[in-house]
């Protein structure tokens, strides 16, 4: 029995069969996690990951120059689908907990914490503080690259720069602290922060002059 779609997108056109639900992340018939993007097509390939009563971090990643589809549970790479190559034409909706099609269907049965849908394919780096983040906000263990040791403490707006795999990210901005630009970062390096939602002062000691 089809259990329940957790997230889809649907579009007036893109693929020759199914572009009202054109890419998916569903618990599937056989009772794992499942995410697919079609091809033009229409065809839908599934890369699954086992399915428990545990809360996870589900990552898929579409790069629509190569046409690769890539999914992570908790980090770790579930698998890859390559041919991935619908153009999606008139976006039509984003549904959470349901079909993304025309009939309301497949209605989920849980817990969705956060959802994020970009508009750009993540790099590794990226992919990586994200879940990091994730994991740190919600306090789900990662079994992929874990880069932040401090959840317990400091849990609150974490944030990121790394590089991996010649992939970089070097700015971002948490509610504190903001890093630009970061130019001396070697493939492996990441620096994470987050705060303790304690209350915070203002010191002038130790800042140069200028900033003052």
């Amino acid at each position: 029995t089809h259990t329940g779609q957790i997230i889809g997108s649907g579009y007036t056109a893109g693929a020759t069969t199914g572009s009202d639900h054109l890419w998916k992340t569903t618990i599937n018939n056989t009772g794992k996690y499942a995410s697919f993007i079609r091809n033009s097509a229409g065809t839908a390939s599934q890369i699954v990951s086992n399915y428990d009563t545990q809360y996870h971090i589900i990552s898929n990643v579409w790069d629509g120059n190569s046409d690769v589809h890539t999914m992570f549970t908790d980090g770790t790479l579930n698998g890859t689908v390559t041919g991935r190559n619908a153009s999606p034409i008139g976006h039509l909706r984003v549904r959470l907990g349901v079909n993304s099609g025309t009939t309301l269907t497949y209605w989920y049965n849980g817990r969705i914490a956060e959802a994020f849908v970009y508009s750009k394919t993540l790099n590794d780096a990226e992919r990586i503080i994200v879940e990091n983040y994730l994991s740190t906000k919600y306090n789900i263990p990662l079994t992929g690259l874990d880069i932040y040791a401090y959840q317990k403490a400091h849990s609150f707006d974490a944030a990121g720069i790394g590089m991996t795999n010649n992939k970089t990210k070097t700015s971002a901005r948490g509610s504190i602290v903001e890093m630009s630009q970061a130019s001396s970062l070697a493939k492996g390096d990441f620096l994470m922060w987050a705060h303790n939602n304690a209350s915070t002062i203002s010191s002038t000691s130790d800042v140069p002059t200028a900033y003052s």
